[in-house]
């Protein structure tokens, strides 16, 4: 199995999180596509989780074999090349048509 990475955005004007929210931005690639650098930067956050503060951060989430595994990193910890993956989707609220 493949090794995924999935990264999205946390606090700053994200709306992440928010109940009604219909905008999702997240970003996933595989952890191979990195680059040897950007691959051991993505897995030192894992071997070694802190506490990091600031205004803005990301959720990594890396799944592979053993599951899924989830860290918390400020900008400055996460590969830029990752941090580009990131997308915006929007989705449609569902009527109350739609939800029956």
């Amino acid at each position: 199995m493949s090794t995924w990475i999935t990264i999205e955005p946390l606090g700053g004007y994200t709306g992440s999180g928010a109940p009604a929210n219909q905008f999702q931005n997240a970003g996933r690639l595989n952890l191979s596509s990195l680059s040897d650098h950007e691959r051991e930067q993505v897995e030192a956050l894992f071997a070694m989780p802190r506490e990091e503060k600031g205004n803005f951060q990301f959720r990594l989430t890396l799944e592979d074999d053993d599951g899924k595994r989830i860290v918390e990193a400020s900008a400055a910890s996460v590969p830029e090349s990752l941090i580009r993956s990131i997308h915006t989707t929007w989705t449609l609220p569902l009527t109350d048509q739609q939800s029956k």
